[in-house]
């Protein structure tokens, strides 16, 4: 399994708003370079966000809805990224499209 692969896969099983860094995912991927990269991209699409220079968090459904109700002020990539994880969350269509209002 690659390095982003992993590290998508253990923070989709997380519970929504833990807090983590990057040392947590160390012991199973050697390279720490190849981690900091997966997360910065991981953030910059939306599926979690950063606190700070070390702690990031795995978004809420409500943040998730946010980005998608302001799809002019996100990259296009992470508003599809927001709609993709609150369909695995079994956010129903219809509650995605009427953020959008």
């Amino acid at each position: 399994m690659k390095t982003s692969e992993y590290i998508s896969f253990t923070i989709d099983r997380l519970p929504i708003g833990y807090v983590f860094t990057y040392v947590e995912f160390i012991s199973e991927v050697s390279k720490k370079e190849a981690v900091i990269k997966a997360l910065k991209r991981m953030a910059a699409l939306g599926k979690i966000a950063k606190l700070h220079r070390l702690s990031i968090y795995k978004r809420s459904t409500e943040e998730l809805l946010e980005i998608t109700s302001s799809e002019d002020k996100w990259n296009p990539k992470a508003v599809n990224q927001a709609k993709e994880e609150l369909r695995k969350r079994n956010v129903s269509d219809k509650a995605i499209t009427n953020a959008n209002i």
